[in-house]
């Protein structure tokens, strides 16, 4: 479940989406320890010094990402969810009420590129690839934690962009680009101006053992969740706030009011997508008033820039 506030675009929640879907299918053969550090959402043009200055040294294992198109879809544009909306029921200071959520069917194109050292490392990843398609792939939303979304995914042709030519006078990377296209839409409430919930649901059954954490953002009572999976894995939840105020005095992050019951002083969250204060944090203090959830970090808050999102992240035994 990803508790989505005003100033977070339901396009980017499916960019959080596909970076751990990523992550899932790919950390194991790229060796990757955690999301932050491994799947960035940069374009390939500065992924290499970006990541470079979130690691704080120059390593290469890694996977970017970038959303290159946004296009109508127009064969999907005479459904009745385009054109008349869906009415669905809608909670409002405990108030049920009916609103109508307008949906643009849209096509989502990501150029997607793995970085490594090793070659065999690209030819694996290349491998997973061409046979993810066989396995009916999709990213799953529930919008209001209640009704389901499916977006298909699509695949195209693999172009190896190694510097294996520019060896001996810029150093020898290995470097795979693939696009990943969706089928994909945007929602706005015409009632109702915030998303409150959106839940992401990532699917992976490869190749994995008891002792693995997948990366996968699903709530762990899933009725429709299969049974040999919830065996098979172990999961998390990820809640993504968007931040509404920063204070660099006081070292303090703002979301938007009524959660600070899901944060716990000595706790762990990441901030990403920021100017400046990308990074993990540990809560010092949290709590809420009329306006804002105000979190308190250990952690010095280096930029005053209001951007970015707070990703929090449970840990639940399958």
């Amino acid at each position: 479940m990803a508790s989505v506030s005003t100033t977070t675009s339901f396009l980017q929640t499916i960019d959080i989406g596909i970076r751990g879907l990523l992550y899932t299918k790919f950390h194991d053969i790229l060796n990757l320890e955690n999301i932050n550090k491994g799947v960035i959402l940069y374009p390939k043009e500065i992924a290499l010094r970006e990541m470079g200055e979130k690691r704080g040294q120059p390593e290469v294992e890694m996977i970017n990402l970038w959303r290159i198109k946004v296009a109508p879809d127009w064969a999907r544009m005479r459904t009745p969810a385009a054109r008349r909306g869906i009415k669905v029921a809608h909670t409002n200071d405990t108030k049920v009420e009916t609103i109508t959520v307008k949906s643009i069917p849209v096509h989502l194109e990501y150029d997607v590129c793995f970085w490594t050292h090793y070659r065999e490392r690209v030819n694996l990843v290349a491998e997973r690839y061409l046979f993810w398609q066989q396995d009916n792939p999709n990213l799953s939303l529930n919008f209001d934690d209640i009704y389901p979304l499916d977006f298909d995914l699509h695949f195209g042709e693999l172009v190896d962009e190694s510097t294996v030519s520019e060896k001996y006078n810029k150093g020898q990377i290995f470097v795979l680009r693939v696009p990943i296209i969706i089928d994909g839409w945007s929602f706005i409430s015409t009632d109702v101006k915030t998303i409150h919930k959106i839940k992401l649901v990532l699917y992976d059954k490869d190749s994995l053992t008891d002792g693995q954490i997948s990366d996968i953002i699903i709530e762990s009572d899933d009725s429709d969740f299969e049974e040999e999976l919830e065996r098979e894995l172990k999961l998390y939840e990820e809640h993504i706030y968007g931040i509404t105020s920063v204070d660099t005095i006081l070292s303090t992050f703002s979301i938007n009011t009524g959660w600070a019951s899901e944060f716990s002083v000595g706790d762990k969250f990441y901030v990403d997508d920021s100017t400046g204060n990308d990074g993990v944090y540990i809560i010092s203090t949290v709590a809420d008033d009329s306006t804002y959830t105000v979190i308190g970090v250990v952690e010095d808050v280096a930029d005053s820039t209001v951007d970015g999102y707070i990703s929090l992240r449970n840990y639940i035994s399958s």
